[in-house]
């Protein structure tokens, strides 16, 4: 299958290649991957700054943001089935045609989301549930979130508001200047 390898550490390093197609293991979905997000992780691997704690063997698939369809069902899967459109992390790289994962780490994607769209959403919705979770809000508690408009912050104010929370934001002036006016490569 095709994929973007990372043949070396370093700037450019990540080439178009041919990999092993993976294959779903007991507990694992097999998905054809139809959008990608690529997060800090990702850039932070290819440069080798991870390289000393994880070591990667060469050439390697990155990524772990996918969304995409369901081709393959592991043993003992439940709650997924060839044809589902599903979002969420891979375990054997998200940088290819296809890619496999626990299905513990996968949800399906909601009706009205494109996979462009419901890619976005698979790290910061997981920074956003693991960040309040060490905050365990009380019960319609007033919660401020400092950059609410960002990416985490916006799926935060969503989770605190579906939960019964008052949500005082903040965010930048800017923020709603970058996405009206010039391009981002314009904005510092």
């Amino acid at each position: 299958m095709k994929a973007h390898l990372l043949n070396s550490y370093g700037p450019d390093s990540i080439v178009l290649g041919e990999a092993d197609e993976p294959t779903a293991a007991a507990g694992q979905v097999k998905v054809a991957v139809e959008a990608i997000g690529i997060n800090p992780l990702d850039w932070k691997f290819s440069n080798g700054y991870l390289a000393e704690m994880f070591p990667l063997p060469l050439p390697a698939v990155l990524g772990t943001d996918i969304a995409g369809t369901v081709l393959e069902v592991g043993d003992g899967v439940k709650g997924f089935t060839v044809g589902d459109r599903v979002v969420g992390f891979a375990d054997s790289g998200a940088f290819a045609e296809k890619a496999v994962t626990g299905a513990a780490r996968l949800a399906v994607i909601p009706e009205g989301l494109t996979a462009e769209q419901a890619v976005t959403l698979a790290t910061s919705g997981e920074t956003s549930q693991r960040g309040l979770s060490l905050l365990a809000p009380s019960p319609a508690s007033t919660v401020v979130v400092n950059g609410a408009a960002g990416a985490v912050g916006s799926a935060v104010v969503q989770i605190l508001v579906a939960g019964g929370h008052r949500v005082i934001g903040t965010a930048s002036p800017e923020i709603g200047r970058a996405s009206t006016s010039a391009p981002w490569a314009q904005h510092r």
